[in-house]
């Protein structure tokens, strides 16, 4: 949909998200990281050990990062392309 097109709103046309979407950012990343420390806790609780959880090696933190990061900086790259080249995200 081009932006000049009738049937584009500000919502579909629009590079970046909407100021209204910014008020969900902050509840969205605040569950995620409180889910992801849970996960990242679990395997060194005692629930962990009851069921057998295995340690994970201190490297496996540096991969991690390196791996959300890379994911993260992949995912963006490829909106902006596409929002380049079709002019809507989806």
């Amino acid at each position: 949909m081009h932006p000049a097109s009738p049937r584009c709103s500000s919502v579909t046309c629009a590079r970046h998200a909407p100021s209204s979407r910014l008020a969900i950012r902050a509840p969205v990343l605040l569950l995620t990281s409180v889910i992801m420390a849970a996960g990242l806790y679990l395997p060194f609780s005692t629930l962990g050990s009851a069921v057998r959880l295995a340690h994970v090696p201190r490297a496996f933190f540096g991969w991690l990062a390196l791996t959300l990061l890379t994911y993260g900086a992949l995912t963006q790259l490829v909106k902006t392309w596409y929002i380049g080249r079709f002019h809507a995200w989806l």
